[in-house]
């Protein structure tokens, strides 16, 4: 009880006093949480001592790093697009796109979790990329 009560004093005295510090920490978090990569894969052990356990390591953490930062961007582009596109016509990808920059905004009030909070958007991502190019003249063909 006492350590709720002096963590809710100390966030009132930094939302009162600190706050250009609270937004640099935010947009670090945000930043460091879209570019990196799954922490988790760093953390395995090569119990077995495999020669190239290391190599499989580095290049797992490489492929988490660059699907999230393309998968941020992407998420964040397409839902912007699907709510300035769909405004008030699709209730479903308006909410879609909604969620999508929620989840990715939000991740900037944790800081070094890497992909933890993205990757639950991929799916959404990938609804509103479907939705995006089903317009498009070469995926025409398809929706037949």
């Amino acid at each position: 009880h006492e350590q709720k009560k002096i963590a809710k004093e100390d966030i009132l005295e930094q939302i009162q006093n600190n706050k250009i510090n609270i937004v640099k920490a935010y947009f670090h978090n945000f930043t460091w949480n879209s570019l990196s990569g799954n922490i988790i894969i760093n953390s395995y052990s090569n119990v077995l001592n495999d020669s190239n356990f290391p190599k499989i390591q580095s290049s797992l953490y490489w492929i988490s790093k660059y699907q999230n930062r393309m998968m941020t961007v992407l998420g964040i582009v397409l839902s912007l697009f699907t709510l300035i596109k769909y405004y008030r016509k699709d209730v479903f990808l308006f909410f879609t796109a909604l969620l999508v920059i929620y989840i990715i905004g939000i991740s900037g009030i944790s800081s070094d979790q890497g992909d933890r909070f993205h990757i639950i958007t991929y799916p959404f991502t990938l609804v509103l990329l479907a939705n995006y190019l089903k317009s498009k003249p070469f995926f025409a063909p398809l929706q037949k």
